[in-house]
Parts: C-alpha cells; structure tokens; sequence
C-alpha cells in the first residue's frame, strides 16, 4: 500500500496556501519616514525653484515631443507585433500546459501515458502547483472539450489515481482544483437538470465531458478510497492480534 512518497509538508502547504499568505501578510502597513535624510535635496524649500503647476504642462510638453519623434515605422511595427505574438504564445504554452496536452493527445491516451505530467507536477513547489492550478483555462464556450484543460486535468488525476499511488497528493490536488474552479463545476452541476436548455451545443459538449469527467474521478475516488480502508483495517487488525498474543 502506497499513499504518497511526496514530502507531506508539500501537498499541506498546498492544501493551506491562502491562510499561510494571511497570515504571513504584515499586520500593519509601511510607515513613509515623516523626515527625509538630510542628505536628500528638497526642492520644494528652495524659494527660485519652479512651482509644481509650471513643472507639469512642460514635462507634458516634453513626453508629447518625444512621443511624435519616436514614432514607429511601419518596420519597426511588423517587428513589434511578431515579438509579441511570440511573447504571447510563450506565455500561453508553459511546460505545465505543454506536458498536460501532450498527455492528453490522441495519440498518448491509447496508452494512458500521463506520467510525464504527473511527475512534473509533483516537482512543483506548493506555490508554482497552486498557480498552475489557477492558471487553467475553463473555455467552456470554446466547444472543443478535447483540448478543454479542466476535462484534461481531473482526466489526468483519474488515471494517476488508477495507477494506486499518491493518493493523498492526489486527492489535495482536486481539492485546491474544486476551490479554485467551484463556480464552474457548480455551474456544470447545475447544467445537468436543464437538459441544455441555452442552445449552444457545443458549450453543452464541453460541461457534458467535464460532468463525465467528475463522475470518473468520483467512482474511481471511491474504489481506491475504500480499498485503502480495507488495507488499513486488515492491518489494523493483524497488529491487535500480535498485540493479543503477548
């Protein structure tokens, strides 16, 4: 019987992230010291200095020249927009999403292939774990619950879960994963008594998979849940009788 190999400190600090910020956030606020050094010059003392309603219309003045002289070509802003399109698709695809996809391709789901992922996800540290958690796309308007990362992800924990190992981790995963994405599954909940009554199809086969997806994870959740139950009674009982026999 294996629960998790994975430090306990991690999966609870990740499970209890939002109170360790609360209660490492400071109790009072920065003070601004109510005198400067004195090495600091203070121009509002010198009586020749220029008053505050002078200074501004000529530092306007002076962003606005410089803003027409350095006008892009129409060069520099091909080059721009290329950058940030890169900039973009960097942002979007990290590792994370990456090795989730990959995992979650036709091409890996004959084979049940999620270890990459999984084993990338438990190197995280707690506060990169809760982000990436955060950071999944719900696109529930999207109509392709294929590439949907929410159906992938509970997916993904559902097959870990098979395999009978970290089932503590697991299990603190989709805890942080329902807390932090509630009101969608809420909202697929309630979806379920209204017989796609919005008339988009497609958003509707996108719930369905996720509400499939959850209703996997929780059969599978209790079957392992209770052959753990049953590992630690017949345990628990094999150690009263040596007891016994003293």
């Amino acid at each position: 019987m294996t629960l998790s190999i994975t430090p306990k400190s991690r999966w609870q600090t990740l499970l209890h992230l939002d109170i360790i910020k609360e209660r490492n956030k400071p109790k009072d606020p920065p003070k601004i010291p109510q005198k400067a050094p004195f090495f600091l010059p203070s121009t509002l003392s010198r009586p020749d200095s220029n008053p505050p309603s002078q200074l501004v219309p000529a530092a306007a003045a002076a962003a606005d020249q410089s803003s027409h002289s350095a006008k892009p070509t129409p060069g520099e802003r091909t080059r721009i927009a290329k950058l940030q399109r890169a900039n973009d698709a960097s942002i979007q695809t990290s590792q994370f999403t990456t090795l989730l996809h990959s995992a979650s391709s036709s091409a890996n789901q004959k084979t049940g292939s999620y270890e990459p992922f999984i084993e990338y996800f438990k190197s995280l540290p707690p506060a990169k774990a809760d982000l990436e958690i955060r950071s999944l796309d719900p696109g529930l308007l999207s109509g392709k619950h294929d590439s949907n990362e929410l159906v992938q992800f509970v997916k993904a924990l559902t097959a870990h879960l098979r395999t009978k190992r970290d089932f503590e981790l697991v299990n603190a995963w989709m805890a942080v994963f329902l807390r932090v994405h509630g009101d969608v599954v809420g909202d697929v909940s309630g979806q379920n008594d209204e017989n796609g009554n919005d008339g988009d199809m497609e958003a509707e086969s996108t719930r369905t998979a996720l509400r499939e997806a959850l209703g996997e994870w929780k059969a599978e959740q209790e079957r392992e849940g209770k052959r753990l139950a049953e590992l630690v009674g017949y345990c628990r009982g094999i150690v009263g009788f040596l007891r016994s026999t003293r």
